[in-house]
């Protein structure tokens, strides 16, 4: 009985474990990278040691000294990118959507503090209609979306979509079938044997 207990509570462990490491590894895959540089907007010479940051998530980074700088491991979503630096204006820019395992290019040219006329300089970036760093075509679907949509179960919900092609079987298939299960009728009255619904 401690055995068979021990062996259970082994097998469930590893079950455990399983689950956690496709849970990670899901939730892993589901990040991008927004990388730029930073230069001065009248001289073009690179700036170090400006802090970048994605506004409203604590997550940020500071330029190198060739301007340049990294936010990996982002999820995805919509962002306002920001820029910061003492003596220059700060720098914003707005609905940066970054999809997947992709790396947006965002670059900054700061303007210095006492030629700049506002505070805070901000700029709404276009949602480009074609994604030319992809290799191929996607759709993204939020779940917003999917509950929006008048369907009952998954299969309906994707056979909305395009590019969804649910795969039934062939009639070459269901003709064996239905000749297979007829040959092993006519067996079974051979030998004798009735079945049910023969």
């Amino acid at each position: 009985m401690k055995e068979r207990l021990s062996y259970v509570s082994h097998v469930l462990t590893l079950a455990a474990a399983f689950v956690l490491f496709i849970g990670v590894n899901t939730a892993s895959a589901q990040v991008g990278k927004i990388t730029g540089v930073v230069t001065d907007a009248q001289t073009g010479e690179a700036l170090s040691g400006v802090q970048v940051y994605l506004e409203g998530t604590g997550r940020g980074a500071l330029t190198g000294e060739n301007g340049r700088y990294f936010l990996v491991n982002v999820p995805v979503g919509t962002y306002t990118v920001v820029a910061e630096f003492l003596g220059y204006a700060t720098y914003r820019i707005e609905n940066v959507f970054l999809r997947i395992d992709q790396t947006r290019t965002i670059d900054f040219q700061l303007t210095p503090q006492a030629i700049a006329v506002e505070e805070i300089r901000v700029e709404a970036e276009r949602v480009p209609l074609i994604d030319v760093t992809s290799t191929g075509s996607a759709n993204t679907v939020t779940a917003e979306q999917i509950t929006a949509l008048p369907v009952n179960s998954i299969e309906e919900a994707l056979a909305l979509q395009q590019g969804f092609l649910k795969v039934r079987r062939s009639r070459s298939r269901q003709k064996r079938l239905a000749r297979s299960t007829t040959s092993a009728a006519a067996s079974r009255h051979s030998t004798g044997t009735r079945c049910r619904g023969s």
